[in-house]
């Protein structure tokens, strides 16, 4: 019976071979891409299709319309009465390419009046009589990575709210190196050898700036503010001036107002004093303070400190003598 079984399985199996064998095999052609390769063209978008932006070639220039605006080269203001660039719309991205807006006179590099919502990116603005860039009036600037150097005002001068510094450098400009009103952010900026480092106004955020050479001071702020993280050397008034009988000088840190947090700030050889401070109700916490004629100055009551850490200095912790003193809240030290 298994014999009967093998041999009619293998017979239908050599069968099965068989009709396999003869059946004839249907291969489909392939599909010809060529064609649809051919006909089918890549859409390639333009950075001026996504972002349409006008090329400003020559100054003086005026900006009318919101939109995206950039320099095509090195540009020369040669006009003595007028500004490089005047921002006169809202929205307005103004992307200097890593060029130059220089003056050979000129009024203002920038200005900005009443407007809202401007970015300035990317370039260097140096050689006017007055400031690099300019601004009253607005909400809401961004100012990126820019280098301002040499002009007779300020690098920056923002009297508006609301807007932001980052990453620029302000080097031998006669007034501020950079300057914002009220309710600004100035973060990872270097301010060096300029009449004074950085001014804040009321309820500012400074932090991670760099501040050396200022004749005045390497920062100095109003109320409200939060300044954290800050680096302010050797900031002096030039030997070859007389330093003004009634204004502070050679200061790293000036605090001039009310509620201001002053926190791991690191200061050191500011001729005068390291932190100066004016007004009350100020906290100053975990700085470092040295060499210096005074380490951390206390001009009024009112204010605290703790955990601060201070050496080499003529006085490290000192009072006005019409100052009954801070609130030590401990921890601080002289080493």
């Amino acid at each position: 019976m298994k014999k009967q079984i093998f041999l009619i399985t293998t017979v239908l199996f050599i069968l099965l071979i068989l009709v396999h064998a003869i059946t004839p095999i249907v291969v489909s052609a392939a599909p010809d891409l060529s064609q649809s390769m051919i006909s089918t063209s890549l859409a390639v978008t333009t950075l001026d299709e996504v972002e349409p932006r006008t090329p400003i070639s020559s100054l003086p220039f005026v900006i009318t319309e919101p939109g995206s605006y950039y320099l095509t080269s090195n540009l020369t203001l040669e006009a003595t009465d007028q500004n490089g660039i005047e921002v006169e719309a809202n929205d307005v991205t103004l992307d200097l390419m890593g060029f130059g807006l220089f003056g050979a006179g000129g009024i203002e590099g920038i200005s900005i009046e009443g407007k809202s919502n401007v970015v300035i990116r990317n370039g260097t603005i140096s050689y006017l009589d007055g400031d690099g860039i300019y601004e009253k009036g607005g909400t809401g600037h961004r100012i990126e990575g820019v280098r301002l150097e040499w002009n007779g005002g300020s690098g920056i001068f923002l009297s508006g709210i609301a807007h932001t510094v980052t990453n620029c450098i302000a080097t031998l400009n006669g007034g501020y190196g950079i300057a914002a009103a009220d309710s600004c952010t100035l973060d990872r900026n270097t301010s060096y050898s300029n009449y004074l480092g950085i001014y804040a106004g009321t309820g500012c955020t400074v932090t991670n700036n760099n501040l050396q050479y200022n004749w005045v001071a390497g920062i100095q702020v109003d109320s409200g503010c939060n300044v954290a993280c800050n680096t302010s050397c050797n900031n002096q008034w030039p030997d070859f001036l007389p330093p003004p009988t009634d204004y502070d000088v050679s200061v790293g840190l000036i605090v001039d107002g009310l509620c201001n947090m002053v926190k791991d700030n690191t200061l050191r050889s500011n001729t005068e004093t390291n932190i100066l401070i004016y007004g009350s109700r100020n906290a100053i916490e975990n700085n470092l303070v040295t060499n210096a004629q005074n380490g951390i100055y206390f001009m009024e009551d009112g204010n605290f400190y703790a955990n601060n850490r201070a050496s080499q200095n003529t006085t490290d912790y000192r009072n006005a003598p019409s100052s009954s003193g801070p609130g030590d809240g401990g921890g601080n030290a002289a080493f």
